[in-house]
């Protein structure tokens, strides 16, 4: 038999995507998105079905606390395997700690489109 042992995370969920050029990491963007089917956060959980950006519970202080502890270290530990990575690296964080849910070098379409729109001069 197997044992599956999980730990419950609450809290904030952000996603936060960078510019890597294999070692040095860009400032980030953040965004969020809807999880919920209907208004008030109410309904079955959908998976995302829009995002918005930036959260706003969003700051420097976040941010500055993200790159260093999360993103950072995951672009100099792919240079260190001889590995570098460019591109746009993704994370799925929970602001518990904050925690990495996943990372990936993949857009999650609604959350860049908000991160582009918000990022656009006005």
């Amino acid at each position: 038999e197997r044992v599956l042992v999980e730990e419950w995370l609450t809290g904030l969920e952000v996603s936060v995507f960078a510019f890597v050029d294999g070692e040095s990491v860009s400032p980030l963007a953040a965004a969020c998105d809807y999880k919920r089917a209907n208004d008030g956060d109410l309904g079955p959980n959908t998976g995302g079905m829009g995002a918005y950006s930036p959260p706003v519970f969003w700051n420097d202080a976040l941010e500055s606390d993200i790159r260093e502890r999360i993103m950072l270290p995951a672009a100099r530990a792919l240079a260190s395997e001889e590995c570098p990575f460019s591109g746009i690296l993704y994370g799925g964080l929970m602001l518990t700690a904050p925690r990495s849910l996943s990372s990936t070098a993949a857009w999650a379409t609604r959350r860049r489109r908000s991160c582009c729109r918000a990022s656009r001069p006005t």
